[in-house]
């Protein structure tokens, strides 16, 4: 629980900081960001998680500067808002462009997670991303595979990135093991 109320002090002064440096002092952002990525990916994700949870558009820089580190940090976002029930905070992660088969867009992803998380399927939630390949193809960055596992029982997802003005959101995704 200290780690935590730390963790969250810490959030909250980056994400201040991060949102008031101006770019002439881009040297402090650099260094700021420097000292998040020597983070584990663990702390990285509960960072960008308690930056979102404040608002801070700071969170992406935050996160770790690669595209792998930020998409690492989102999944693992993901599961946790799911875990918490925080359906909003979960489609903060999805681009507005998102499309999806079953879905369609992302109002129909909030009214599916919403029906999930209401019959309790989104609590216990956990990202392993053990054997993950990331593979960043311009603006594009794909992850495969990551599972999921939680009272649903284990899901195989593919998630599919779009850099969308320096913030890497979920644009598509697959599942396979329903």
């Amino acid at each position: 629980m200290k780690f935590n109320r730390m963790l969250a002090a810490l959030a909250l002064s980056l994400a201040l900081v991060l949102t008031a440096v101006p770019a002439a002092q881009a040297g402090v952002q650099e260094d700021l960001q420097a000292a998040v990525s020597k983070l584990s990916a663990d702390q990285q994700a509960a960072l960008l998680l308690l930056l979102n949870s404040v608002g801070g558009e700071a969170a992406p820089a935050a996160a770790g500067g690669s595209p792998e580190d930020q998409a690492r940090a989102a999944v693992q976002a993901f599961a946790a808002k799911g875990a918490e029930g925080d359906i909003d905070g979960m489609l903060a992660l999805f681009s507005d462009d998102f499309e999806h088969y079953e879905y369609g867009d992302k109002a129909g992803l909030k009214e599916f997670l919403s029906e999930a998380a209401d019959m309790g399927y989104l609590e216990e939630m956990e990202v392993i991303l053990d054997d993950a390949e990331f593979e960043v193809d311009g603006d594009t960055l794909t992850v495969y595979p990551v599972e999921l596992e939680g009272l649903f029982g284990s899901l195989t997802f593919e998630y599919i990135f779009k850099n969308e003005g320096g913030t890497w959101k979920i644009v598509e995704f697959d599942a396979s093991g329903l």
